[in-house]
């Protein structure tokens, strides 16, 4: 499925913020990348599903001849 990207994704959203101490990465989150992914047709199902914060085991890392399970957390996975 091709997603329809709409113009103005971030219409009205002020980026003067951006320059706010305050406007930390959780509010980039929410009030930047969560329309921007909606925009392009992404949502909580499939088939276009966004996934948050899932788990996942790094498969190349190794500490000398012992490999040692590392985990990567990534705010969004997409389907």
């Amino acid at each position: 499925m091709k997603a329809e990207v709409r113009p103005n994704l971030l219409k009205g959203f002020d980026f003067r913020l951006l320059e706010d101490d305050d406007f930390g990465e959780d509010s980039v989150r929410e009030e930047i990348i969560v329309p921007i992914l909606k925009g392009l047709g992404y949502e909580h199902s499939k088939p276009n599903k966004i996934i948050r914060s899932k788990k996942l085991l790094h498969p190349f890392v190794s500490i000398g001849s012992v490999r040692k399970n590392i985990y990567l957390i990534p705010d969004y996975l997409l389907e």
